[in-house]
């Protein structure tokens, strides 16, 4: 800006409106009161009140208007304990240890404890393969297939690719004509364009505990889904919406 004053692309005339707005708003919020008196910035003991029952309860309300059911194509919902009960999870994270997060088990492990309160038996599955043995065995060994997508990309990026743990993973929703299988995404909303295939396909915006707890009541039917996909999520692929 400095260069651009002095070299006369940055007018006088416009410093000096960009300077009034600028005092004008600071003044609008009384920020030179606040300063004098001590209150212009936040003391510690006012940020006590982050997390309160008030805002939990905020957050669930969120999660169950919020949660969206995409499609389900099979009609495979509800996901239950007495036909589903061995149910394989794959859980999906991209990038791990970026500088935007990814990759631990916070969530995942809260699936499998909540999931195990409720009657399953889930089991992780080892993505970093491309074995998948028989598929009889997998159809003999498991009831339902859960796919937990926790993609975390850059604040930059509107949407972001799977990455397969490995080439050819196994993790690759090939068992979806072996057994129920249902898809979740706990960040991006879009993941269609890379597994058109899953004909159960559910947006949960976040991996919080309220949104784990509000997806499972809607999975199992204990809960209506409320939210409303657009356009978007079909990533602009016609063979997604089968």
């Amino acid at each position: 800006m400095k260069a651009g004053v002095e070299s006369g692309v940055i007018s006088k005339e416009r410093l000096d409106d960009a300077n009034r707005r600028i005092l004008g708003l600071k003044a609008k919020l009384r920020l030179h009161e606040k300063q004098a008196d001590g209150t212009l910035l936040t003391k510690p003991e006012d940020l006590e009140v982050v997390g309160c029952e008030e805002h939990l309860a905020m957050r669930a309300d969120a999660a169950d208007k919020g949660i969206t059911l995409v499609k389900n194509t099979l009609d495979q919902l509800p996901l239950n304990p007495t036909d589903h009960k061995r149910i394989r999870i794959y859980h999906l994270t991209g990038e791990k240890g970026g500088i935007a997060g990814g990759g631990e088990s916070a969530m995942l492990d809260f699936y499998l404890e909540e999931l195990k309160r409720r009657g399953y038996e889930p089991e992780v599955n080892d993505g970093t393969t491309r074995v998948k043995g028989p598929t009889l065995k997998y159809r003999e060994d498991v009831d339902a297939a859960l796919v937990l997508a926790e993609v975390i990309g850059y604040g930059a990026q509107n949407n972001y690719r799977i990455q397969w743990k490995t080439a050819m993973s196994n993790e690759v929703p090939w068992y979806v004509w072996e057994v129920p299988t249902f898809m979740v995404s706990h960040n991006f909303t879009t993941h269609l364009h890379d597994a058109t295939m899953v004909k159960c396909y559910v947006n949960a915006y976040h991996p919080n505990e309220a949104n784990v707890l509000a997806t499972l009541d809607k999975l199992e039917g204990k809960s209506e889904f409320q939210g409303t996909p657009n356009d978007l999520v079909w990533a602009g692929k016609w063979q997604a919406k089968l």
